[in-house]
């Protein structure tokens, strides 16, 4: 079919849907709750989207589409369904890693290079909007910015900015270049009445070191200082005096150090 289009309709876009669409999954998340009468059920918490990025079942996300799950089903644009486990989950990023187990061959995305984006570049938003419903649903646009600061609940992202239309059940889904690339990992929409067309994606450059921490370690350990300023109140507390100059003060473990004067 495809060699009797003609090249107004087999566009970029359509080329890269048909690449990486097949990649791209509904998760369904089923969490414990309380009945009326105090009883646990599993219901349905709500349903996202994922990328499968390589052949042993590995899928992106965001964390939020799998937090508090008891239970996850991972769903193919084929119609094949998987349980799926928890690798691992980056509450920061708002990324995680799922996990399925399948005998049969997966179709892998391509990912490509966040950082050679340019505003005003075809942008491809493919995932789950409303649910399972519409699935596999795409969606186009532009790259609108880039390293857009954006602060989502008490973190704040550096995220790639796309008016592509992204909705609920987008979340971990792709967001694709013309050449078939997964460039970022759908995120967030500006849910304010009267905005419309403000989307946001985790570039793929930034979310790569950490899916593979995930998939490998659970987790992504950041290293920390572990010291806070002291007003002249705690002095005391530190055993210390006005005149005894600065000093790095810190708590670890429940003891409090000073580690050395600063002059």
């Amino acid at each position: 079919v495809e060699k009797n289009m003609s090249s107004a309709r087999n566009t970029p876009i359509v080329k890269a849907a048909k690449k990486v669409g097949p990649t791209v999954v509904g998760i369904t998340n089923k969490a414990l709750v309380r009945d009326y009468f105090n009883r646990t059920q599993l219901v349905e918490k709500g349903v996202g989207s994922g990328v499968i990025y390589s052949k042993d079942g590995l899928i992106a996300t965001n964390n939020h589409v799998v937090e508090g799950a008891k239970e996850l089903v991972v769903s193919l644009p084929d119609g094949r369904t998987y349980p799926g486990r928890v690798l691992g989950t980056d509450p920061t990023t708002d990324l995680a890693v799922v996990k399925i187990d399948a005998k049969e061959d997966l179709p892998v995305a391509e990912f490509g290079d966040s950082d050679s984006l340019m505003v005003g570049e075809p942008a491809i938003a493919i995932g789950n909007p409303l649910g399972l419903e519409f699935r596999g649903s795409v969606t186009t646009g532009v790259i609108s910015a880039l390293n857009r600061s954006v602060d989502v609940g008490e973190r704040n992202f550096k995220l790639i900015q796309t008016d592509a239309a992204i909705n609920p059940g987008n979340s971990g889904g792709a967001l694709v270049n013309a050449d078939g690339q997964v460039i970022g990992i759908n995120s967030a929409k500006v849910a304010v009445s009267g905005v419309e067309g403000i989307g946001f994606a985790i570039p793929i450059n930034e979310a790569k070191p950490i899916l593979e921490a995930l998939a490998k370690n659970g987790r992504v350990a950041r290293p920390f200082l572990g010291a806070s300023l002291i007003d002249e109140e705690q002095l005391s507390d530190w055993g210390l005096t006005r005149s005894s100059g600065r000093s790095l003060c810190c708590e670890t473990g429940g003891r409090r150090t000073c580690l050395s004067k600063a002059g």
